[in-house]
């Protein structure tokens, strides 16, 4: 008999797929009654951003062996009550870490030339004055884009941002010997001095 696994959220296709052919899958979202049904039989529980995992939930579930979260961050789960009842809890640490980078990017630059801007309906006149403000701002080489978490998503934006010249700084609990080319500073300095700020940290407290 396949193991009972409720999916919460939505997985790319050949994931889904695959968990199928080996477990009993219940696509269902954490607030409905068809989960709080099925959560006290369930072995697996497979979510993604927007299920919190909390010790309330965790106590529902004596068959639970497993949480998976298809993502980097486990913030969402209590992994304290998790430990407690014997619960494995295992995530993808390195999902859309290249998407996250490539997002940000895009977004900075977009912003930095204030092409969402120039997209809006405008008048000549107006799109002319636009264009002359956003072509005169500060070039790469004179921005200073700050990172505040130097992990997996933060240290690649680092290393993508000054291939193209920016000057990057970063803040980081730890401290970051491979820095590919960007300085660590304390966060006060690293408020005060960028342009630009990113953040790339999880919920904890520290």
């Amino acid at each position: 008999m396949q193991p009972i696994v409720i999916q919460t959220e939505n997985l790319p296709q050949e994931c889904s797929e695959w968990l199928a052919k080996r477990c009993d899958v219940h696509m269902c979202p954490a607030a409905s009654l068809r989960f709080k049904e099925l959560l006290p039989q369930a072995q697996g529980l497979v979510i993604r951003t927007y299920t919190t995992v909390d010790r309330e939930m965790v106590e529902l579930a004596p068959n639970l062996k497993v949480v998976g979260r298809a993502g980097a961050g486990v913030d969402n789960i209590d992994l304290q009550a998790c430990s407690e009842h014997g619960i494995t809890v295992v995530h993808t640490p390195e999902a859309n870490s290249e998407s996250v980078v490539e997002f940000v990017l895009t977004t900075m630059l977009a912003r930095l030339r204030s092409l969402q801007t120039l997209t809006i309906s405008l008048s000549q006149e107006e799109w002319n004055a636009l264009r002359d403000v956003s072509m005169t701002q500060k070039e790469f080489s004179e921005t200073t884009l700050g990172i505040i978490g130097f992990g997996r998503i933060g240290s690649r934006l680092g290393k993508a941002a000054t291939s193209m010249g920016f000057h990057v700084v970063f803040h980081d609990l730890l401290d970051i010997s491979k820095t590919h080319g960007c300085k660590q500073v304390e966060l006060g300095q690293l408020l005060t001095e960028s342009d630009v700020i990113s953040i790339h940290v999880d919920g904890r407290k520290e």
